[in-house]
């Protein structure tokens, strides 16, 4: 009886054993080859950009404006930038360290009753956002207002040798809206 007994205690181990067993390689074969279809991400994040939009004749810069030329209502802020530059034989640009003192070697008109601000940390901020161009009810609605009229190198400038005024203007954009 005791022989028994334990005969029917490894016959329930072995019986149990197995079935564990056969438990895990179907799961882990249902697993493999039972997955899920892959879903396709639709999502598609928002393009910020701008472009500065400005006239240059004679070596004038007329009419700077921002363009955003993203697909997201963006906020626009600009830096200006003055320095002496001339480009070598090879088309590399070379910056001179002097720089151009303003009234002095040029002028620089800003646009008046303009919404335009300058902040404390030398960038001007276009205080509303900017549409982009599929949600502009026209053409102008991607632009900002003029930020400045007119920028013109005096005649008496004190440009270093074989250096010009070049005025960058280094425009940014963030997405408004979610």
């Amino acid at each position: 009886t005791m022989k028994r007994l334990i005969n029917k205690r490894l016959a329930g181990l072995l019986v149990c054993s197995i079935l564990i067993l056969c438990a895990t390689v179907g799961g882990t074969l249902a697993y493999v080859f039972m997955k899920p279809p892959t879903v396709e991400n639709t999502f598609e994040p928002a393009r910020v950009s701008c472009a500065v939009v400005e006239n240059f004749t004679n070596n004038v810069k007329t009419n700077v404006r921002v363009e955003n030329t993203g697909d997201a209502t963006a906020y626009i802020r600009v830096a200006v930038l003055t320095t002496w530059k001339y480009q070598d034989q090879n088309g590399v640009d070379h910056y001179h360290a002097q720089t151009p003192i303003p009234n002095v070697d040029y002028t620089i008109t800003y646009a008046e009753n303009t919404n335009w601000l300058l902040g404390n940390d030398g960038y001007w901020y276009y205080t509303y956002p900017v549409p982009c161009a599929k949600d502009a009810q026209v053409v102008e609605d991607v632009l900002t207002e003029i930020l400045i009229s007119r920028v013109e190198l005096l005649e008496n400038a004190m440009a270093p040798d074989g250096y010009t005024l070049s005025v960058e203007i280094a425009a940014s954009a963030i997405q408004a809206e979610h």
